[in-house]
């Protein structure tokens, strides 16, 4: 009897283990790996005013990537292309569905729609409104 009594207790206490490391798992998710913008995505195409650009350059990369703070909807960027780096943070909000990018002194804010694999911004740029389509790369 005395011998059943502690496999019972070393049950429990062993389930209690592996149930609080799988939620530790889950808690240390961060917010933005959630929604699948992390990571590489390239400029697919762009519209000027509703008119295709059929010239867009090859090489207009943009990554995603999450910051210390796994509980909030911001994050780190780096943008590259033809004649342009650009690196600075974030933030998504998926309440208004725009995301505010912030590098050297400027704060830009862009209307998007997100999915796992595509990115769509629409922003005004110069009295032109912009729509640019991304596909994400890895």
């Amino acid at each position: 009897m005395k011998c059943l009594k502690y496999w019972v207790i070393g049950s429990v206490a062993s389930l209690l283990l592996i149930t609080s490391c799988e939620e530790d798992q889950v808690e240390s998710l961060d917010y933005l790996s959630q929604v699948g913008i992390l990571g590489q995505w390239k400029l697919d195409a762009r519209t000027v005013n509703g008119i295709s650009n059929l010239a867009v350059d090859c090489c207009d990369s943009l990554h995603f990537e999450i910051d210390s703070d796994p509980t909030d909807w911001k994050g780190m960027f780096r943008a590259s292309g033809n004649g342009y780096a650009r690196t600075g943070d974030f933030e998504l909000d998926t309440l208004n569905r725009t995301i505010a990018f912030s590098y050297d002194d400027v704060l830009k804010c862009y209307s998007i729609q997100l999915t796992h694999t595509s990115i769509r911004f629409n922003y005004l740029e110069n009295q032109d409104q912009i729509e640019e389509y991304w596909i994400k790369v890895e």
